[in-house]
């Protein structure tokens, strides 16, 4: 075949990213393309080049595509050129104006390449059958007064061909039709049957569909006629293989028989001669089910009454496979993809009727709003799958965790909602049974999981808000479930808060505050205050770094408002790196920085989980120190145990680049973190600081006693040495060096302060 006599699409969008689309799926199938970006060029291309059929955008600029239908229809050339439009218009009314216009299909965007092949099959196949039909007519009149006889056979035909294309067509139209599944089959198959008039009364026939939207070996009748009663019940059930409908399935292919050729064991044999023909219904290479005829007496489908059938098998194809597809868009609007549970639409459609249901049955309810804790570690550190898998285990668990009759919404990234329905109508109770639940969760949630070859466990902050009393809808009740959530985690996590009035204030305050650190990025707000390290004569070992935010209205903001809402809002990166360029750059201009004896041994800078796991963070280290100036053996860098404990061997691959540069490593916070000590023997750490908590009244606590004689031996047994943060008192400082500290840091010692004073304090030569 030539190209010239290739089935021809002529191709009109505005858009050429579409054309190209289209015309990689057509060209592929065996189509010419003629492509027309306006509906101009379509109205020349059209008088030119004789169509098979048109695909016809509906949004284009200048005439839309009705115009370009109506002009095509009015043209001697194009009247008869079947038009599908394509549109992102789903409404009813815009597909009625097609319709209206002279389209003779509809495709909705974004279209499935199946769907458009297969109706453009079927168009092309009808519009030649019309222009041979036509061909044949014009013969037959110039020849009627010889061969009268010979036309009215072919008067016959032709009758019976436009009939059949009157029911391909009634086909497509019932499939925009909002129809059941079932209903729209059997509908298909009576109209079927009225047209094809060389179906004899003593027919059967079925449409049997398989289960799980094609994606399963078992069939279901979804429609008959026929059928006796004996038949059905049996037939309710088909797997793949039995008989001659599940043999088909099997195989996808049509398989035309006579009883006495039929290549299976039938579920019904008897003695009458039958014809029998089952047509996969296919949607590219998934079976979606099969259309089966079964003719009493000895006719047999002949070649051209299947070939009208798989026509009809085509439609039903396509439309299946659109339902199921529309059923899918239906489930995702109101289901989470990921999890399967309701999602945001769906919980607050149900959040109003239970406050409607509530208000008429003076029942309580309450809407608890779960966080997970540090969750995006899991995706910075793991993957993005990873955390995916992580998420749909705490929703089954979660899941399984609810009292009959609540409800669990997935309402964000890791962010879970729960409706606790049918509390008590007493406040006190009703808060009572919310904590209970919320309880449940945290402790459902809390159970580690192996994501990715790794045990992770995280914990959850939960926010409640009860009906009556928090909120007179849904968006209301949510929100302040979301603020209690919020001040749990700013209370430290891994809490439960209720939700109070005095929090909404604050989230404007923290509204703002996150505005402002914004900016203060930006615009550089910030400066360095630095704190002595001492030994335990006193003498100057080093300093740590401290950042701090110095707000043009409100002055100095304390780290512990802002740190956080830096690493929430994934600025803490971009603070991170400042912090080490800037303290190098002081640390670089000492005069006794690099040679003879420094009067400032060391320099520490904490770096934050997310900056110390993004990708080149040790090459960016090393080149900052360089380009300062400073020997990295005289730097410190200070990670937390969590940081380390999310991905050890990524962490040991980085902390040997930097150990090998020459940087020293300190873990921040030790004993705060995860009960595990395996890091410590695989990771070249030098340093343990013992965290304030553990610091404060330790000559009083015998519990932080213990804890901080247990980590100080420790040390000492790994060859290690240790720090202690936060001594702000003599007794404290006395008790450690008696149990052995190395090293000391707290306002005992010396408080922050500002470069010019540090230096002024503490190495001046008069020290």
């Amino acid at each position: 075949m030539t190209h010239s006599d290739l089935p021809t699409v002529l191709v009109v969008d505005d858009n050429p990213a579409n054309v190209r689309v289209l015309e990689g799926i057509l060209a592929a199938a065996g189509y010419r393309i003629l492509p027309a970006l306006s509906g101009e060029s379509a109205l020349r291309a059209a008088r030119t080049v004789r169509a098979d059929v048109v695909l016809l955008d509906v949004r284009m600029p200048g005439m839309d595509g009705y115009e370009v239908c109506r002009r095509l229809k009015e043209m001697p050339a194009g009247k008869d050129i079947p038009v599908i439009f394509i549109s992102a218009l789903q409404e009813t009314e815009d597909k009625v104006q097609a319709f209206r216009a002279g389209g003779v299909d509809f495709v909705t965007k974004p279209f499935h390449a199946e769907e458009v092949l297969s109706r453009v099959r079927t168009h092309v196949d009808l519009s030649r059958s019309r222009r041979q039909l036509a061909e044949a007519r014009d013969h037959l009149e110039e020849q009627v007064e010889a061969r009268t006889q010979a036309l009215t056979v072919s008067n016959a035909r032709l009758e019976l061909a436009m009939r059949h294309e009157q029911a391909l067509r009634h086909l497509l139209t019932l499939s925009h039709a909002s129809l059941d599944i079932g209903e729209y089959l059997q509908q298909c198959l009576e109209w079927i049957s009225k047209v094809f008039g060389w179906l004899p009364p003593q027919r059967k026939s079925a449409v049997f569909l398989t289960r799980n939207n094609g994606r399963s070996d078992q069939m279901e009748l979804k429609a008959s006629i026929g059928m006796p009663a004996e038949q059905l019940n049996p037939c309710a059930r088909l797997a793949y293989g039995d008989c001659l409908c599940g043999e088909a399935a099997s195989l996808q292919k049509v398989i035309n028989v006579a009883a006495s050729k039929c290549p299976v064991e039938l579920r019904f044999p008897d003695t009458t001669p039958r014809g029998r023909i089952a047509l996969p219904l296919m949607a590219g290479k998934l079976t979606l089910g099969v259309l089966m005829h079964t003719i009493e007496g000895a006719h047999e489908v002949t070649a051209e009454e299947q070939r009208l059938l798989e026509q009809a098998a085509d439609v039903l194809s396509m439309s299946i496979a659109r339902h199921y597809a529309d059923q899918r868009i239906a489930y995702m609007v109101y289901h989470d993809e990921l999890t399967g549970l309701m999602n945001r639409n769906s919980l607050t459609e149900r959040v109003e009727a239970e406050l409607q249901r509530a208000d008429r049955h003076a029942a309580g309810f309450a809407v608890l709003f779960i966080d997970l804790d540090h969750f995006k570690q899991i995706n910075d550190v793991l993957g993005h799958e990873a955390g995916d898998s992580f998420l749909k285990t705490s929703a089954e668990r979660m899941a399984l965790a609810l009292r009959s009759g609540d409800i669990l919404c997935r309402w964000g990234s890791d962010e879970f909602v729960v409706l606790a329905l049918d509390l008590s109508d007493d406040a006190e109770r009703a808060a009572a049974e919310a904590h209970a639940l919320a309880t449940q969760m945290a402790e459902v949630t809390a159970r580690a999981v192996i994501v990715a070859g790794h045990e992770v466990q995280l914990n959850a902050s939960i926010g409640i808000a009860l009906h009556p009393g928090d909120g007179g809808n849904s968006a209301e009740l949510v929100q302040h479930a979301e603020l209690a959530m919020s001040r749990a985690k700013q209370a430290g996590r891994n809490l439960i808060h209720f939700y109070r009035p005095e929090m909404q204030s604050d989230a404007t305050r923290r509204m703002t505050l996150c505005r402002e650190l914004r900016r203060a990025i930006d615009e550089r707000q910030f400066i360095l205050h630095y704190q002595p390290q001492v030994d335990i004569d006193g003498r100057l070992l080093g300093a740590e770094a401290l950042v701090r935010w110095l707000h043009p209205e409100r002055g100095m903001v304390a780290p512990g408002e802002f740190i956080p809402l830096a690493e929430e809002l994934g600025l803490i990166v971009a603070l991170g790196e400042w912090v080490l360029s800037d303290g190098m750059r002081w640390f670089g201009q000492l005069p006794d920085a690099v040679t003879g004896t420094p009067t400032l041994p060391m320099l520490s800078v904490n770096v934050s989980a997310r900056q110390f796991h993004e990708e080149g963070f040790a090459e960016r280290c090393i080149a900052v120190v360089a380009a300062a100036g400073v020997a990295p053996q005289r730097v410190e860098l200070e990670v937390t145990e969590s940081l380390l404990l999310m991905d050890i061997d990524g962490a040991q691959r980085k902390i040997a680049v930097l150990r090998e540069a020459g940087f020293a490593f300190a873990v921040d916070d030790f004993g705060t973190g995860y009960s595990s000590l395996a890091y410590l023997k695989s990771l070249p750490v030098q340093k343990l600081k013992i965290d304030r908590s553990f610091v404060t009244d330790v000559h009083l606590d015998i519990r932080n006693a213990a804890i901080v004689r247990t980590i100080i031996a420790l040390a000492n047994n790994l060859g290690m040495s240790t720090i202690a943060e936060g001594v702000e008192q003599r007794a404290e400082a006395d008790f450690l060096r008696e149990a052995g500290c190395n090293s000391f840091q707290g306002f005992h010692f010396g408080r922050p302060v500002a470069a010019a004073d540090f230096s002024r304090a503490w190495m001046s030569p008069s020290r």
